[in-house]
């Protein structure tokens, strides 16, 4: 009897021990909008800040990097923004034309400049002239020129121009809904983000979203894979990049399953960052590390206007346009003070993709940069005399090729402004044509060091090559 009773008491237990089990179960997926949501919030503002924390350690030497760190919580400093325009001003002395005019004009307009306006030309002009008179427009400088007009308000010649553009585009969606790859995908949905209201657009959007969903989401991962590309069939982090910043430009909540049970885009991207804040191509490999870090920080930053009801990243129209002077040869100017706002979505605070603002916590802390480090010591162009094992004189468009010959074995060669290395000791420089500049500087080590920018065509821009060599 005893031993009957105690199988009855233990099989109630289990009973009532699945039925507590499963009642959990049951709860945690409606907890989405509770403290498990908070935390993956955070995680993406996290990475957000270390990512573009990352880029601001270094000179901004491209449009992208500029874009990624203005649509950030840092912002871009008054400095940062001089060196920007300093490259567009070298890059319209040029004959701009196709996707180098397109990108132009929106660094103009990103740096709060006008692009109807700068250095003496109407590149807005000269965009819509290139469009109406080309028979056909290839994919993307299509896209790119439609992001470009959609920057800001440029006058009615440049909304029918974007208007055709936009029905070309429009054309061009297969039966699946989708473009040709995952990227290209990505980036017309970013273009018509800004165009909503012309005909078509909005339906277009639609049939987009359910298309990759359908085709392109892995739901277990919570990347975007294209089996028919040869560059998207393997996961990463470029192509996730590219479409969490159309869908969520376009209203689509990426910080959620696409699909039942799926793994959120967001939380795929963010897998893909280093403890460097950096974000690798691939799992397995790096890749073009910074260019996929550019990539994933505009990413994430456009999640972050999404969450915040702010539009898309390339809309500058509330910019008011004020003129910034670039920085004078031979200077050793630091980055300003950049405020990080951290915006920390509260437990319990409900979000849904009609209403994706929520209730905040803002935290507000100072980022000194290194350059700025660097200026609290006395002015390195006053102060400083060049040694003796320093090279000659730098002549200005002088061959880079004569330069490299003259310095010295324990000079280091950089390729870019992470300061990656692209030589050692003076060999297999790729791509630098000319020196454009020199410049005196302290080291964080207390070294003097002369740095020489260079001109170089295998790294777009013109600043952001150097070699160094350290003065004993």
């Amino acid at each position: 009897m005893k031993k009957k009773l105690f199988y009855f008491i233990f099989s109630m237990l289990v009973v009532l021990g699945l039925g507590s089990t499963a009642a959990v179960a049951t709860e945690t997926p409606s907890a989405s909008n509770s403290s498990a949501t908070s935390v993956k919030t955070v995680d993406y503002l996290a990475a957000l800040n270390k990512g573009a924390n990352n880029i601001n350690g270094s000179d901004v030497g491209d449009v992208w990097q500029a874009l990624a760190l203005k649509t950030s919580p840092i912002g871009l400093s008054q400095y940062q923004k001089s060196v920007t325009k300093e490259i567009l001003i070298k890059s319209a002395s040029t004959d701009l034309s196709g996707t180098e005019l397109e990108k132009a004009i929106i660094g103009v307009a990103l740096i709060g400049d006008d692009p109807t306006n700068f250095q003496g030309q109407n590149l807005i002009k000269k965009l819509t002239d290139e469009m109406n008179t080309t028979s056909k427009v290839s994919l993307f400088p299509e896209i790119y020129a439609i992001i470009a007009l959609s920057t800001n308000d440029y006058g009615e010649a440049s909304d029918k121009t974007k208007a055709a553009l936009v029905s070309d585009l429009l054309s061009q969606q297969n039966s699946k809904g989708v473009w040709n790859s995952t990227d290209s995908t990505g980036m017309v949905l970013q273009a018509l983000a800004m165009n909503k209201t012309l005909p078509n657009v909005q339906t277009a959007i639609d049939k987009a979203i359910d298309g990759v969903k359908k085709n392109c989401y892995d739901p277990a991962t919570g990347d975007f894979i294209d089996p028919t590309s040869s560059f998207s069939k393997v996961a990463n982090s470029s192509s996730d990049a590219m479409l969490i910043t159309g869908l969520a430009a376009c209203g689509a909540d990426v910080g959620v399953g696409l699909t039942s049970g799926g793994v959120s885009p967001i939380a795929a991207l963010v897998g893909y960052q280093k403890s460097t804040g950096e974000f690798k191509w691939q799992m397995d490999q790096d890749g073009a590390i910074a260019m996929s870090t550019e990539q994933a920080v505009y990413a994430l930053d456009q999640y972050d206007y999404f969450k915040n009801n702010k539009g898309s990243i390339f809309n500058f129209k509330k910019a008011s346009v004020t003129p910034v002077t670039p920085p004078e040869d031979n200077s050793n100017k630091g980055g300003e003070s950049n405020p990080i706002v951290i915006v920390v979505p509260q437990a319990n605070s409900q979000t849904t993709p009609s209403s994706p603002a929520t209730t905040t916590t803002v935290v507000t802390r100072t980022v000194v940069s290194k350059t700025q480090k660097n200026n609290s010591k006395p002015s390195a162009k006053k102060n400083l005399k060049l040694g003796k094992k320093t090279p000659v004189k730098v002549i200005k468009n002088q061959k880079i090729k004569t330069r490299i010959g003259k310095l010295k074995a324990g000079s280091y060669i950089y390729r870019n402004s992470r300061l990656s290395y692209a030589a050692h000791y003076t060999k297999n420089y790729r791509g630098a044509k000319y020196v454009t500049r020199r410049m005196m500087v302290r080291t964080r080590t207390g070294k003097k060091a002369v740095f020489y920018y260079v001109h170089n065509h295998y790294v777009s821009g013109w600043v952001r090559s150097r070699y160094v060599n350290f003065v004993k």
